[in-house]
């Protein structure tokens, strides 16, 4: 039996989100306030927020298929650098894991879309806020690498990777306190606990920054005064095997949640 939309219109609301229910197009939009994304390069900004996005909630297939995506982040046509822009893309999907940037060829319209498959199940409240996290996360932390390579024809993931690393560091920081104190040197199991949207409102940021793979360039043994707040080949290790703890990315995603990192 496939997902009805007054259910999925009831999951959405166990999460205290604010939200407006779209019944003739059977959709949900959920507004987001953003920390980084502004519309500048938005494909319409009439009557929109400088500083928000929203994201869409829909079933198709007949009810056999979750799609949440954020629509018009991006317009191709007013873009400087549209292929740097368009690569830059490409690399942000190498790096995030469940959404993905998709183009419109017929009108040059950006957004980002993920799919969840849902046959004859059916879906937690849980599951929806992890794919709605994921969304608006990725659009509010990575628009200053997309807007920088749109606009100036550059490429730069340094600062994202640099705030990444310096949580992770915190993790695991956290995990060696724990260790010590509790004498065993495991991970509590965060499987299936649910974050807690309320708490954090319809707001873009705060999560999810362990979504992203850290993929960097490896850096030589010995580095200069400039290199040394860029992570070393160990401290990648330190953080490679704090993942495998936990889990893999999703394990960790929710440790960081749950220390409120």
């Amino acid at each position: 039996m496939a997902m009805t939309f007054s259910e999925l219109v009831q999951r959405v609301a166990e999460l205290g989100l604010d939200f407006r229910v779209l019944s003739d197009r059977g959709e949900i939009i959920v507004p987001f306030r953003t920390e980084q994304y502004s519309s500048e390069l938005a494909l319409t900004t009439e009557g929109a927020e400088h500083r928000a996005m929203i994201v869409v909630i829909k079933l198709q297939d007949e009810g056999r298929l979750l799609r949440i995506f954020a629509p018009e982040l991006y317009s191709l046509e007013d873009a400087r650098f549209p292929e740097v822009g368009l690569k830059a893309l490409l690399a942000v999907n190498w790096r995030v894991r469940i959404a993905a940037f998709a183009i419109d060829e017929t009108d040059g319209e950006i957004r980002l879309i993920t799919d969840l498959p849902i046959e004859d199940g059916t879906l937690t409240s849980s599951q929806i806020q992890r794919l709605i996290q994921s969304i608006a996360w990725t659009a509010d932390e990575l628009h200053p690498v997309i807007i920088r390579a749109f606009t100036e024809g550059e490429i730069d993931f340094a600062e994202v990777e640099a705030r990444m690393q310096t949580r992770l560091k915190a993790a695991n920081a956290a995990r060696r306190r724990r260790t010590r104190a509790s004498g065993k040197d495991a991970l509590p199991d965060h499987t299936g606990t649910p974050a807690n949207n309320a708490q954090t409102g319809n707001n873009a940021s705060p999560v999810d920054e362990s979504a992203m793979i850290p993929i960097s360039p490896s850096k030589p043994p010995k580095r200069s005064k400039k290199e040394l707040s860029k992570p070393d080949p160990r401290e990648r290790r330190e953080l490679a095997d704090l993942m495998k703890a936990a889990g893999g990315v999703e394990g960790l995603r929710r440790l960081l949640e749950d220390r409120g990192m």
